[in-house]
């Protein structure tokens, strides 16, 4: 009896923590992916199942989409990735929301998910809905290969696991309904720059794509991806700023409005520094034509003193510009760029940075997280234009 009593006081123990764990994840993460790998392989862990997906109700819902799954469940024989949802919930609020086993002979008439589980090998399913603010969010499915009676406090972990699942994904939708407002108006601003530029039409968007492209070909995060491509967007922010004399000057400026022209750098980091959705933006914004060799502008910043997302964003920028049509001169070759930016390692360019830039370009190669390009824009790349390079700066974008 000790033993038993032991034993479940650890097993007690062991969801608290695991509880404690979800939770803190719950509140804190915004990726819905990791806080359900957390919850449903702590489901696995210490619990009867060999089976756990999380879904979440799609906009028009009708359908529950799978978000993970882990364990058995990933092994099903039929695609389980899209579930109905309206006869699911009708059987869970109909019997309070609580834990039912959706397998059991009587819900076999009503629920059609009961035989894509059998025709997916599963013999054995639970489920519990997600409810956030009295508003229905997902489901955790859970899987068995054979039968079993759950105990009460059992029970009990896996509603409170299902509570916190409902906390972070109604956390990860409002995240992404702000994510898409703050992309629109991004958008909205690089469109501005454009009515402002027309010259450069196109050019953040694909100075974007290129800086994302190659942030992900050097592995580096999701977040930091996402701000090679939204810096890319705007890192031409600030020539809002500029007279339209100077801007769409179809000849070569004079050194006045040269230097008038390089205030955009600064422009473009005094209109996102105060804005809390651009802040983390601001560094490429006012760096991107930073040189590794320290002779670039604002500051005259070398090496790595350039920020990373910076150095990145220069390589895109030159590239781009140099390959795209101007109204002044024809854009060149992508192989010419690629031997210019082989040129420019260790003065313009950072020398490791411009390796990488020109075997993505040569192999086309994009990884995971990726923005892919068009033919169209490939195409623009690949020109078969073979002119001289133009000034500095405007080749630069």
């Amino acid at each position: 009896m000790q033993i038993i009593e032991k034993n479940r006081l650890k097993n007690r123990e062991r969801k608290l923590i695991a509880l404690q764990h979800i939770g803190t994840k719950a509140t804190n993460a915004l990726d819905l992916q990791q806080v359900s790998k957390l919850a449903l392989n702590e489901i696995l862990e210490i619990s009867q199942f060999d089976g756990a997906a999380l879904y979440t109700l799609a906009k028009n819902k009708d359908y529950l989409e799978l978000v993970r799954s882990e364990g058995v469940f990933r092994q099903a024989v039929i695609d389980l990735s899209v579930l109905p949802a309206k006869e699911l919930f009708f059987v869970l609020d109909s019997v309070e929301n609580r834990l039912i086993d959706i397998c059991n002979p009587e819900y076999r008439g009503v629920l059609q998910i009961c035989d894509k589980m059998e025709a997916a090998g599963i013999k054995n399913a639970f489920a519990t809905q997600l409810v956030n603010q009295q508003e229905t969010v997902g489901v955790v499915v859970l899987t068995r290969r054979d039968r079993i009676d759950l105990q009460l406090d059992e029970q009990q972990f896996i509603t409170n696991v299902a509570t916190w699942l409902s906390v972070a994904t109604s956390n990860a939708k409002l995240y992404e309904g702000l994510q898409t407002g703050y992309l629109k108006v991004t958008l909205a601003l690089s469109k501005a720059i454009e009515a402002k530029d027309p010259y450069t039409c196109g050019h953040s968007d694909s100075v974007a794509k290129f800086s994302a492209n190659l942030a992900s070909h050097l592995e580096l995060s999701k977040s930091d991806i996402e701000r090679a491509y939204i810096g890319g967007l705007l890192h031409d922010i600030g020539k809002i700023g500029i007279p339209d004399a100077i801007l769409n000057k179809p000849g070569s400026l004079t050194d006045e409005e040269y230097a008038i022209i390089k205030e955009h750098s600064y422009k473009g980091f005094e209109i996102t520094q105060p804005v809390d959705a651009l802040i983390n933006i601001s560094d490429i914004v006012i760096y991107h034509h930073e040189r590794f060799d320290g002779t670039g502008y604002p500051l005259g910043l070398s090496g790595e003193k350039i920020p990373l997302l910076a150095r990145i964003a220069t390589l895109a920028d030159a590239f781009d510009a140099m390959t795209s049509d101007r109204p002044y001169r024809k854009g060149m070759p992508a192989e010419k760029a690629l031997a210019i930016i082989e040129q420019n390692k260790g003065a313009q360019f950072d020398p490791i940075l411009a390796t990488h830039f020109i075997t993505m370009v040569e192999d086309k190669q994009q990884r995971e997280y990726a923005v892919d390009l068009t033919d169209d824009e490939l195409a623009v790349l690949f020109d078969e234009n073979d002119e001289n390079p133009v000034d500095n700066e405007r080749a630069a974008g």
